[in-house]
């Protein structure tokens, strides 16, 4: 292994360099964004939109309104009885 001095006087291994630069397109890939084919669900999801929330299903069973009303009852009772949790996911999500 080659090491190189950094500037707090610590070695730096090329295999560290290289582990740092496998982290960095990592995140790269993470910040780019949904690709084709998650658009196209995206696009023809059953949706709806709760206090901001974005809230879709994209399932061919004729029971997405059924889910969707699930999800939209769940978010109520999160609501109704910790507002302050309801609060930070709104918030987080």
């Amino acid at each position: 292994m080659i090491a190189c001095q950094h500037r707090a006087g610590r070695k730096r291994t090329k295999a560290h360099s290289r582990a740092n630069h496998l982290d960095m397109s990592a995140i790269r890939q993470e910040n780019r964004g949904p690709d084709l084919i998650t658009k196209l669900m995206l696009r023809t999801s059953a949706s709806r939109h709760i206090d901001g929330l974005w809230i879709g299903s994209f399932d061919i069973a004729v029971e997405v309104e059924q889910h969707l009303r699930r999800v939209e009852e769940a978010l109520n009772l999160i609501k109704t009885y910790d507002p302050l949790r309801y609060a930070r996911l709104i918030r987080d999500l």
